[in-house]
C-alpha cells in the first residue's frame, strides 16, 4: 500500500506563510531597535560595542521565536536577520547623519573677525596709518598677521561646519576623539566592517537558537 505524499513529508514543517509572518517581525523587530539606537546620548553609543551587542540580543531573540515556530532550515533564518540588521544599520547611519545635520544647522555659524566691528577699526586704523612703529605699540605687521589668522581659523570653522552636515562628515564624527584622529577612508572602511561583524553576529546567534525539526535533514551549522 502506497503513502500518500502529502504524510511521507516532515508532520512539523511550517507552511510558507509562517516564515512570511516571522520575516516581518523580524524586520520590524530589527529596525524598532537598531534605529531606535541612534537616539540614544552620543555617550552610549560606542562604534562596534553597541551595534553588535544589540545585533546579537535581536538575533538571539528572533532565533528563539523561529525555533519556537519550528521554522526550519535554520540558514534561511540567518540570512533573513543578517540582511534585516545590515538594512537597519544603514537606516540608521543615514536618520543619525540627517539629525547631526539638522542639530548643525540649528547652532549659529561662527561668526567673522569684523562683526563685532573691534577689527574693523584696526583695520580702518592700519589704512590710516594709525599704528606707529614704536616701543610699547602693537607692529602693523603683527597686527595684519593677528586678523589674517583669526580670517583663516574662523573659515576653518565654518568649512568644518558643513563638512560635518555631509555623511563622510559623519562617519568621521561618530568615532570617539579618543581613538585618536582617522582619515576619511579608515572611518568609512569601520563603518563598513561593522556593519558587516554585525550582521554576520546576529545572523549566527540566530541561526544557533533554531533546534532541527523531527523528520528534517536540516540542521543549524556549528563551528
Amino acid at each position: 500500500m502506497s503513502v500518500p505524499q502529502s504524510l511521507s513529508e516532515p508532520v512539523d514543517r511550517p507552511p510558507e506563510s509562517r516564515w512570511t509572518e516571522w520575516t516581518i517581525l523580524s524586520a520590524v523587530v530589527t529596525l524598532a531597535v537598531l534605529v531606535g539606537a541612534g537616539r540614544l546620548p552620543q555617550q552610549a553609543k560606542i562604534p562596534l560595542v553597541l551595534p553588535v551587542g544589540l545585533a546579537a540580543l535581536v538575533g538571539f531573540g528572533l532565533g528563539l521565536v523561529a525555533d519556537r515556530w519550528r521554522l526550519a532550515p535554520s540558514r534561511r533564518a540567518n540570512v533573513v536577520v543578517a540582511g534585516c540588521v545590515a538594512i537597519a544599520l544603514v537606516l540608521n547611519a543615514v536618520d543619525t547623519h540627517r539629525s547631526l545635520a539638522a542639530f548643525i544647522r540649528q547652532q549659529p555659524p561662527p561668526q567673522r573677525p569684523d562683526v563685532a566691528g573691534i577689527d574693523q577699526g584696526f583695520r580702518d586704523l592700519l589704512e590710516q596709518g594709525g599704528l606707529a612703529d614704536g616701543e610699547g605699540s602693537v607692529s602693523p605687521d603683527d597686527l595684519r598677521r593677528s586678523l589674517e589668522l583669526q580670517e583663516r581659523r574662523t573659515a576653518q570653522l565654518l568649512s568644518e561646519r558643513e563638512f560635518l552636515q555631509t555623511f563622510r562628515g559623519y562617519l568621521v564624527f561618530r568615532v570617539p576623539r579618543e581613538w585618536g584622529v582617522w582619515p576619511e577612508w579608515a572611518c568609512a572602511l569601520f563603518w563598513l566592517a561593522e556593519v558587516g561583524v554585525a550582521s554576520l553576529v546576529a545572523g549566527r546567534v540566530c541561526e544557533f537558537q533554531i533546534q532541527p525539526v523531527p523528520g528534517s535533514s536540516s540542521r543549524p551549522a556549528v563551528g
